[in-house]
C-alpha cells in the first residue's frame, strides 16, 4: 500500500482567520478601492470581477463549510474519482491520502493593525476554537468507515502568544498555559526512539476527539509557525528568545517536524520590511547554527524572490533535516519546470540531496484563489514533465522521513 502525502493543506473556516489578514490574502480591500474609483473603476473592476469572480466565489463557497463537510465534498468531488480513474504517478499507483492540516495560531494578542479607524486592536481569535472545530470535523468524517484519507495535522503556536510556564489565578488554577505545558500536553510520549510507532499511534488516535481538555499525545503530528503574523524565530528579547529556544531544544529532541512559512505574503498583518526578515530563510539560518538536529520544513520553495530560494536551497545543502515543500504552486504543468530550472540554476553537484528533501504540498484550501480544484493540482504535478523519477521521492519516501524518519 503507498500512500501519498500532502504536506502543507489548511482546513478552517471563515471564523477562524484574523480578517484584516483575511481581507488582505484575498485582495478584497484593492478589488473594493478600485470599485469605487470614478470612469476607470467600472472599467477596471468589471474586467477583474470577470477574472475573478468565479476563482472567488468557488473558495469562498468551500471555505464557508463546516471542517466535515469540506472533507467530506474533497473526498466525494477530487479524491474518491481519482481512484476510480487508477491515480497513478509515473506508474506508481496511490491507495491513500494523507493530509497534514497546518493551523494556524491567528491570535493576536492585544495588538493595533490600522491607526485610522476606531477598533483598531485585533481580534485575539485564540486558536483553540480552530483546534476545536478541526477535531470536531475529523471526528464526524470518521462516522463512516473505509476512509481513504488520513488526517495528521500540525499544531499552530505563535510563542509571542504564550508564557514559558503557567500563568496561575489567585485559586490556584491554570490562568494560562505556558509552552511547557503545551508541548508536553501534545508530545511529551514522542521520542527519537518511537518515531516507527509514531504514525501507528497518529491513526489510532484519529476521529476519537471528546474534548480539548483531553485532546492528549499525537492527536497533532507536528507544530505550524508562521512568520508573517509576528513572530519571530530569533528574537532580540531575551524573554522572547527564551521560550522559541525551548521550543527548538525541545522539537529537536524528540524529532518533532516544524513547518514555518517563508517568504512575503500569506495571511500577514506586519509589514513588508519586517516580514522580509522574519520570513527569511536567512532568519532560519542563525537558528539551525545553534539547532543542528531541528526538522525543519521550509514551505514554498517558489519565492517571488529567488535569494529565497536561493536561501533555502542552501540550507537544504548544509542541514541533514532541512526540507521545502512545493505549496502554492502547481497552478499549471509550466511551474514545476519553472521550480526544478531554478534549483538546477543553484546547484547541480548537490541535486540529488535537492530532490530527497522536496516535499509535496498543495496549500489547498488557500491554492483555490489560483485554481478551481484540489485533483487539478494533483494532476498538474502528476502530468508535469518536472522532477523525472523524481516525484514517488515527493510524495512519499521524503514525507515519510520528514514526519516519521
Amino acid at each position: 500500500m503507498a500512500d501519498f502525502y500532502d504536506v502543507h493543506t489548511h482546513f478552517f473556516n471563515l471564523s477562524h482567520p484574523n480578517f484584516f489578514s483575511f481581507i488582505e490574502r484575498l485582495n478584497l480591500a484593492e478589488y473594493l478601492f478600485i470599485m469605487n474609483l470614478p470612469v476607470i473603476g467600472p472599467i477596471i473592476s468589471t474586467f477583474f470581477y470577470a477574472s475573478r469572480k468565479k476563482k472567488l466565489i468557488n473558495a469562498l463557497s468551500f471555505m464557508d463549510r463546516d471542517i466535515n463537510d469540506a472533507l467530506d465534498i474533497l473526498e466525494k468531488k477530487d479524491i474518491f474519482p481519482l481512484f476510480q480513474e487508477g491515480f497513478k504517478i509515473e506508474s506508481l499507483s496511490y491507495d491513500r491520502f494523507i493530509l497534514i492540516p497546518l493551523i494556524i495560531d491567528f491570535g493576536q494578542k492585544y495588538t493595533a493593525h490600522h491607526d485610522e479607524i476606531w477598533y483598531n486592536i485585533n481580534p485575539h481569535k485564540a486558536v483553540k476554537y480552530q483546534v476545536i472545530d478541526l477535531f470536531e470535523g475529523i471526528k464526524e468524517f470518521y462516522k463512516e468507515n473505509d476512509k481513504k484519507i488520513l488526517i495528521f495535522p500540525f499544531l499552530g503556536i505563535n510563542p509571542k502568544n504564550y508564557s514559558l510556564e503557567n500563568e496561575y489565578d489567585e485559586n490556584g488554577h491554570i490562568k494560562t498555559i505556558g509552552i511547557k505545558s503545551l508541548l508536553d500536553k501534545h508530545f511529551k510520549y514522542f521520542s527519537k526512539e518511537n518515531l516507527k510507532k509514531r504514525k501507528e499511534s497518529l491513526i489510532k488516535k484519529m476521529g476519537k476527539f471528546k474534548d480539548i481538555e483531553s485532546l492528549g499525545n499525537y492527536a497533532f503530528c507536528g507544530i505550524k509557525l508562521y512568520p508573517p503574523l509576528g513572530f519571530d524565530p530569533m528574537p532580540e528579547k531575551e524573554k522572547e528568545r527564551e521560550k522559541v529556544e525551548y521550543l527548538y531544544e525541545y522539537c529537536s529532541k524528540k524529532a518533532i517536524p516544524i513547518t514555518t512559512h517563508i517568504g512575503v505574503g500569506g495571511f500577514q498583518t506586519i509589514d513588508n520590511k519586517k516580514c522580509n526578515i522574519f520570513a527569511s530563510p536567512e532568519k532560519w539560518k542563525t537558528v539551525l547554527k545553534k539547532f543542528p538536529d531541528l526538522k525543519l520544513n521550509l514551505a514554498h520553495l517558489k519565492q517571488k524572490d529567488f535569494n529565497f530560494t536561493k536561501g533555502i536551497i542552501e540550507l537544504i545543502i548544509e542541514n541533514k533535516n532541512v526540507y521545502s515543500d512545493l505549496a502554492y504552486s502547481g497552478f499549471n504543468k509550466k511551474e514545476y519546470q519553472e521550480i526544478e530550472k531554478k534549483i538546477k540554476k543553484i546547484t547541480t553537484f548537490d541535486l540529488q540531496k535537492i530532490y530527497e528533501r522536496i516535499l509535496f504540498g498543495s496549500d489547498f484550501s488557500i491554492s483555490l484563489l489560483r485554481i478551481d480544484s484540489y485533483s487539478s493540482i494533483l494532476k498538474n504535478f502528476a502530468t508535469s514533465d518536472a522532477f523525472f523519477n523524481q516525484k514517488h521521492l515527493i510524495v512519499n519516501e521524503n514525507p515519510e522521513r520528514f514526519l516519521f524518519g
